[in-house]
């Protein structure tokens, strides 16, 4: 059995208790949070107690072995509980920006283009010196799509086509 003195107080516990109790509060020091626990324990006359304290990363814990004439209290299921929060404390956490992005699915083979409405777009508004046509792949592109008869060709100046500023 191990002593555990802890706030200017010591409670008796079992071995497997305390250094599961030591484990979770070096979790607790990696996510800079706090517990509250209810720990088995054995007091001066050998009965079995629940000793209630916070840990947190803060906390200063000193383990102490002891010989004891009295059997070990409970510990199944708090030990259980103990390893279970250590495992989960240590467990990666998402980052948040990453939590914070929103996705959707459905990618651009959900859209129809022969829904789309090209006359409703006004050209006027883009500027084409910037953009980088090094990244089309003019081999994707389905000319016999381009209906070439609603092209005004009166409005191209073909006087700056091939001129690179």
């Amino acid at each position: 059995m191990r002593r555990i003195s802890y706030s200017g107080a010591s409670f008796l516990t079992a071995d497997a208790i305390a250094d599961a109790l030591f484990q979770l509060v070096t979790a607790l020091g990696i996510s800079q949070t706090t517990e509250s626990l209810n720990l088995p324990a054995i007091n001066l006359t050998g009965k079995p107690i629940i000793v209630k304290l916070i840990v947190g990363p803060m906390s200063e814990l000193i383990s102490v072995p002891e010989d004891s004439l009295w059997d070990e209290p409970n510990i199944t299921e708090v030990l259980a509980f103990l390893r279970d929060r250590v495992h989960a404390l240590q467990q990666p956490k998402p980052s948040p920006a990453y939590s914070e992005i929103a996705t959707t699915d459905f990618d651009s083979t959900d859209f129809n283009n022969s829904d789309f409405n090209y006359s409703d777009i006004d050209y006027s508004d883009i500027n084409y010196s910037d953009i980088d046509y090094s990244d089309i792949n003019y081999s994707d592109i389905n000319y016999s799509d381009i209906n070439y008869s609603d092209t005004n060709y009166s409005d191209i100046n073909y006087s700056d086509i091939g001129r690179t500023s």
